[in-house]
């Protein structure tokens, strides 16, 4: 009868507990390395669950100066294969191997284009996106953001 009340506990528990991804989170840029070709003078992004899915917003200040609003992107994390509205040809297949982290990997014509990987820290203070692949004028790039959790809008 115990263990029937702890497990209903422990349910309950994890039922409770707030998804370590959604709020929104402001880079760290001396914690930072950007490819020379994606620099962000700053940058925010905001992360909701929308059931199954989370939905990843992100804007910022190019290194030119320039606002930058990106187009909002849809993960579902179930390893299936799904097409990416924003571009025509590519895919992405969404993994969660641990509740702190998410893994994309993006293809176009049976290649792989691209691989970004989410992690929030076991505290959920910061979020490092690793993003790697191949951008739109067939530049390679790797990038490292670091951001910190906005304690105005966890």
């Amino acid at each position: 009868m115990h263990r029937a009340i702890v497990l209903a506990c422990i349910a309950l528990l994890a039922a409770q507990t707030p998804d370590p991804f959604v709020g929104t989170w402001t880079m760290n840029p001396e914690k930072s390395a950007m490819d020379p070709n994606h620099r962000a003078a700053r940058a925010k992004v905001h992360w909701e669950r929308d059931g199954e899915a989370y939905l990843l917003s992100a804007e910022g200040v190019n290194a030119a100066g320039k606002a930058v609003k990106e187009t909002p992107q849809r993960f579902v994390p179930d390893g299936k294969e799904r097409p990416v509205p924003a571009a025509p040809g590519v895919t992405i297949t969404v993994t969660r191997p641990d509740p702190h982290t998410l893994l994309v990997e993006s293809e176009r014509e049976g290649q792989i284009v691209g691989r970004a990987t989410y992690e929030v820290s076991r505290d959920g203070k910061s979020l490092t996106a690793t993003v790697s692949g191949t951008d739109a004028k067939q530049r390679p790039f790797k990038t490292r953001m670091v951001f910190d959790r906005d304690p105005a809008n966890p």
